[in-house]
């Protein structure tokens, strides 16, 4: 005698299914993604610091710094070149999923390659290498209507933020929707080596008159660090010796004893260059 299925089985059955085929077709690993908070609209997010800068008379750039190193945290913010312009979607803003079993995922940060991990129940989360097994980077994905829900496996717990803009855990609280995200897909970046090492510059001012000033991002220590002005290409004027420490480095540079034109500063990390970038000396 077969048994019959009442309305409720009914409905449950169709949430079931429907939510894991939900998990099955939206967490492709070749996929990556922007997540997105269900309360203020805002990214999830490295931590970040963004600074304009002018090269000649008119033009004014944007740059991000993300922090990127094992230990560092996240928040909930999204990029804006500037005051005027729309949000800005950058690699340090695109996550992939890496499924671990039904429902549960690593969630890894597509700049810097490295997952979000808490340490424990009350541990504000952290970027850490990937491991498939430890619990603290194991997420089980929820949903809420149309909107996903991140709980941790270690903690039980869900992904939210505080009054600062920091990525958080939270008691599961079904009315907090700083607690709710939904996926929007992202134009497909390389995913970043957790130990690359990884610097960026800015020259400003350029044109410079008297004295100009090197804006040196690492993800590194190197006190050992050089630069150097090529005078027209050919002539060098000597190495000047910087000391360089993981994060933002702001040198001063006199160029007061460079002669008017168009020259060439060199950079040099562990005895090899590593920027060369033209500069104008206008006076």
């Amino acid at each position: 005698m077969k048994k019959k299925i009442n309305f409720k089985q009914l409905i449950f059955f169709a949430v079931f299914f429907s939510f894991s085929s939900f998990i099955k077709a939206q967490f492709n690993e070749n996929q990556q993604y922007n997540i997105v908070n269900n309360a203020n609209g805002e990214f999830a997010s490295l931590e970040f610091t963004s600074r304009e800068s002018s090269f000649g008379c008119c033009s004014i750039t944007t740059v991000f710094t993300p922090s990127i190193s094992n230990g560092d945290l996240f928040e909930v913010e999204t990029a804006v070149r500037n005051r005027f312009s729309r949000p800005t979607i950058e690699n340090f803003q695109k996550w992939k999923f890496v499924t671990i079993s039904n429902g549960v995922v690593q969630v890894i940060n597509v700049r810097n390659g490295r997952a979000i991990d808490v340490a424990n129940s009350n541990a504000t989360p952290t970027q850490q290498n990937p491991n498939a097994s430890d619990r603290g980077q194991q997420w089980r994905v929820q949903n809420s209507g149309n909107l996903l829900r991140f709980v941790s496996v270690l903690s039980g717990k869900a992904l939210s933020f505080d009054r600062n803009g920091t990525l958080v855990q939270r008691i599961v609280r079904n009315g907090n929707r700083r607690q709710l995200w939904s996926l929007r897909a992202a134009e497909f970046s390389e995913v970043g080596d957790p130990n690359e090492i990884i610097q960026s510059i800015i020259i400003a001012p350029n044109p410079a008159s008297t004295t100009t000033t090197l804006f040196i991002n690492s993800n590194v220590d190197d006190p050992n660090a050089t630069y150097q002005i090529n005078e027209r290409g050919f002539i060098r004027l000597g190495r000047i010796p910087i000391n360089i420490k993981r994060g933002e480095n702001v040198i001063e540079v006199d160029v007061t004893g460079v002669n008017p034109g168009f020259h060439r500063i060199d950079v040099f990390f562990g005895g090899k260059r590593q920027f060369a970038k033209n500069i104008d000396i206008n006076r």
